[in-house]
């Protein structure tokens, strides 16, 4: 069970931090004040969501394996949480149905892995 849960907790920090990788290394061009990945939202706030997404997947899965303060990796998953919560949300508005039942899958690995985690 330990297998398991280790590898859906480096599954969930590497889908978080290449998301966040991948906001963070878009380019946009000087007239794209306002971004595609959040409809009514600036530049900088996909960017400030993308550092969030890449500091909750290092809160995730380092401070519990290296048992180092392992409580700061529930704060890593509470981060996730409501930074997954907001995505399918999004993903609906914008009428992209697959990827809101993905990110929707997403928040419950993190859910399961965490609750796993704490009482498996």
């Amino acid at each position: 069970m330990n297998t398991l849960i280790l590898i859906g907790t480096i599954a969930i920090s590497l889908i978080f931090s290449l998301a966040g990788i991948a906001k963070i290394y878009k380019s946009f061009g000087p007239e794209e004040e306002k971004t595609v990945w959040t409809p009514g939202k600036t530049v900088l706030f996909a960017r400030l969501i993308a550092t969030a997404e890449i500091f909750a997947a290092i809160l995730f899965i380092v401070p519990f394996y290296f048992n180092f303060m392992p409580f700061l990796s529930h704060i890593g998953a509470l981060m996730m949480v409501v930074l997954i919560m907001g995505a399918p949300i999004s993903h609906i508005k914008m009428g992209e149905n697959n990827e809101a039942a993905i990110t929707t899958l997403l928040l419950i690995l993190v859910v399961l892995v965490t609750f796993l985690r704490i009482f498996g």
